[in-house]
């Protein structure tokens, strides 16, 4: 019984399964006036969630640049771009200016600072529950973070 194409059939009082809340995962919403501001918002939020210490001196300015499809994407590819920085070259980018910001590309500066501590290891920005939206010229954004 049970094989391809069949279901188990049994007298079971419980519902099939639940939905259950995933304790693996952490979320915030970031808010700001502008576009920009909320893409810098973000980056902060990434960092100070990740317990980031980096040294009190920074390098010279480093240029990003990063395309996606859309606002979202471009969002979830920033993050994950700072969180690739931190994990593989240990260097978080702080003084951060946006050079250029569409629904689509990001141009950002920084400097970046070696890391000194992490407290906790954030694996990657997710599009799940990825939300932006503006409103009454606030601009928010929802993100969950894989941990």
């Amino acid at each position: 019984m049970g094989g391809v194409g069949q279901r188990w059939v049994y007298n079971n009082p419980m519902p099939p399964f639940e939905e259950l809340d995933h304790t693996a995962d952490w979320s915030f919403r970031a808010s700001a006036p502008s576009r920009e501001a909320l893409f810098l918002e973000a980056a902060d939020a990434l960092y100070e969630l990740g317990g980031v210490r980096t040294v009190p001196d920074p390098g010279a300015s480093r240029t990003l640049h990063l395309e996606a499809d859309d606002p979202e994407s471009l969002l979830v590819s920033w993050l994950n771009e700072l969180l690739y920085l931190a994990e593989h070259d240990r260097l978080a980018l702080r003084e951060l200016r946006i050079e250029s910001l569409t629904d689509i590309s990001l141009r950002v500066s920084g400097r970046p600072a070696e890391i000194l501590a992490v407290g906790k290891h954030i694996k990657a920005a997710t599009y799940s529950g990825l939300h932006i939206t503006e409103s009454a010229g606030a601009w928010l954004a929802t993100v969950v973070l894989d941990v």
